[in-house]
This record gives C-alpha cells, sequence and structure tokens, in this order.
C-alpha cells in the first residue's frame, strides 16, 4: 500500500482509511456473518505470532479436521493433547476460540461469557447428530478448515488487516 501526505499525520489518516476499508471490506464477503477462510487465517497467524495458539490447541484442531465429517465429541478432542477428560479440551478450545472471536471482530450466536466452551461456536457448530454414546459433537466450519489446513501447509496471511480487537 503506497501513503503519500505532506505530513506524517496525512499519512497515517491514508494508511487509517486504506485498512478501514480493507476491514469493511472482508466482512461484506461474509455469509451469515461468519468470516471468511481469509480472516480465519489472518487471525491464527495472529494468535500464533502472539503465542496464544499452543501445541494443545492445534493437537485439538488438527483432530478436529482430519476426522470423519470434521465432527468430534469433546472427549475425543482431549485425546489429542493426551488429556484424559473433556474438561480441559472444553476450556481450552473455548478460551482460544474467544481469543480468535475477538480478533476476529465476530461473536458467534452462542457465545456466552459463563460458559467458556460456548465460544467454540466461533470456529465450529453443533454436529446434528450426537456420538454412539449420546455426547455432543462439534463440527468445524467450512471457513474455518480451509483456513486451518492452509495453516498446516505454510500458507501465508492474506495480507488484510485483522479488525480491531474489541476487548
Amino acid at each position: 500500500m503506497d501513503a503519500a501526505g505532506e505530513t506524517l499525520q496525512d499519512v497515517l489518516a491514508t494508511v487509517e482509511r486504506a485498512l478501514a476499508e480493507r476491514m469493511a471490506a472482508a466482512k461484506a464477503a461474509r455469509v451469515d456473518g461468519v468470516p471468511t477462510a481469509d480472516e480465519f487465517l489472518d487471525a491464527l497467524h495472529q494468535l500464533e505470532r502472539r503465542k496464544e495458539f499452543g501445541k494443545h490447541h492445534k493437537a485439538m484442531l488438527a483432530a478436529l479436521h482430519k476426522a470423519s465429517e470434521r465432527s468430534l465429541t469433546a472427549g475425543e478432542l482431549a485425546e489429542a493433547p493426551g488429556w484424559n477428560s473433556y474438561g480441559p479440551a472444553n476450556a481450552h478450545l473455548g478460551s482460544f476460540a474467544r481469543e480468535l472471536s475477538l480478533e476476529l471482530g465476530y461473536q458467534p450466536v452462542k457465545a456466552d461469557s459463563r460458559d467458556p466452551s460456548a465460544w467454540t461456536y466461533t470456529l465450529a457448530t453443533a454436529a446434528p447428530d450426537r456420538s454412539s454414546e449420546d455426547h455432543f459433537r462439534w463440527r468445524m466450519r467450512p471457513e474455518f478448515a480451509e483456513a486451518f489446513e492452509r495453516f498446516q501447509n505454510g500458507g501465508s496471511a492474506s495480507g488484510r488487516p485483522s479488525p480491531t480487537r474489541t476487548r
């Protein structure tokens, strides 16, 4: 992006306008308000740079990504980083999804500050079927699945700015 101006303030104002236009265009490209794969990819890179995207998050997301229909229970997600119960999976994936949501300027419909796992709706939805033990199953959103696959394959961020964090 080229930014010219007579003063530093002119240059900064030009850059701010251009970034605001890019963010508006990214949000306009959302379907039903859900961030695009490019937005998710940018956010993943931002969280990784800030060291908020740990190995345990990546292990759970990789397991969900490669699962049949990209759908797992919290107990199955817990197995990826080696945990014995679903509690840590819900808590860690939920807190990661909350950070992802803040990075994207997106609040999933079911987000609830009292229930950290509800933030997981940022990157997944409720699967239409339950497990054979009648447990709830998460299904990875297609937009997030595309972004995560690109992230795993070394895909770089698109160069679009992430929306300003909303906390």
